[in-house]
């Protein structure tokens, strides 16, 4: 047997089983129920089994306890409306919480119904995970800035000089008849009167001149002091001095009264800058 006809013997008998198959499936159909008619087959479907739902687990609730005086604002900041005041060992139930967690919404009884506020967390003492709690967006309250003020200047006050003499070297000459003796008037130019007081006077002689003070002689730019009985010179007044200091010749000398400035005997007006109880003069020979 070639394989050609191999091949064509075995397409044969497969064809042959098919249709043997087919008839046995013929055969075992029903032709008919009662009565010799056909008899139709409902299907009824199986139900499905409907599965069972998983309980979701229901979140804790966080709860605060005052540990404190609470004051509820309207809004988490210290510049909102107080709506509330809650007591030491108070409980509420934490509802939300700002975006840094620092301020809290609570559920607290007011009058029998629950109101709702912000509390600072440093009132509470928190039981429960505050992160589980939602986070909820409130517009805050903006600062005013406070205005700085414009400082006011401090008016200049001027010193109110105390009233008191002011002494001034008028004119200075030599006597007359005897010995030529320096001769100096002093004027009172100030704001009081001088009461009983004795006046110091120093002459310095220029270079070239003699002269003596009282029986000594005097050395060419020496200085002599001398100082008058206590006298009083109102203001507006003056008084002539006689010194003891003699010069025969003539000459240039510088004479000044109440020398001292701040330290003088005399406490005078304007003491720490007095130029006027000073004067240089050329007193002619006698």
């Amino acid at each position: 047997m070639t394989e050609t006809q191999r091949r064509i013997l075995i397409a044969v008998g497969a064809f042959v089983a098919v249709v043997v198959v087919f008839a046995l499936v013929l055969l075992l159909l029903p032709t008919g129920g009662p009565g010799g008619k056909s008899q139709d087959f409902t299907l009824t479907p199986t139900p499905s089994a409907t599965p069972t739902p998983t309980p979701s687990s229901t979140p804790a609730s966080v709860v605060g306890t005052v540990v404190s005086t609470a004051v509820v604002r309207d809004v988490p900041s210290t510049l909102a409306a107080q709506i509330a005041t809650l007591v030491n060992g108070e409980k509420v139930d934490i509802v939300g919480k700002n975006q840094d967690s620092t301020w809290v919404q609570i559920a607290y009884d007011q009058g029998g119904t629950k109101q709702r506020g912000w509390v600072s967390v440093l009132s509470l003492r928190i039981t429960g995970d505050l992160s589980s709690v939602p986070t909820i967006s409130v517009q805050t309250p903006t600062p005013t800035p406070t205005p700085t003020p414009t400082p006011t200047a401090a008016p200049t006050l001027t010193p109110t000089k105390t009233p008191a003499p002011d002494l001034k070297v008028g004119n200075v000459y030599l006597t007359t008849g005897g010995t030529p003796l320096v001769v100096v008037q002093v004027l009172n130019v100030g704001t009081a009167g001088l009461q009983s007081a004795p006046i110091p006077v120093l002459i310095t002689l220029s270079s070239g001149v003699s002269a003596r003070c009282g029986n000594a002689p005097l050395a060419q730019g020496g200085s002599c002091s001398s100082q008058s009985s206590a006298v009083t010179i109102p203001v507006g007044s003056s008084i002539s001095l006689t010194t003891n200091v003699s010069l025969p010749k003539g000459g240039s000398i510088v004479v000044v009264v109440n020398p001292g400035g701040l330290n003088a005997p005399i406490l005078e007006l304007d003491a720490s800058n007095d130029t006027n109880n000073r004067r240089e003069v050329a007193l002619p020979s006698p």
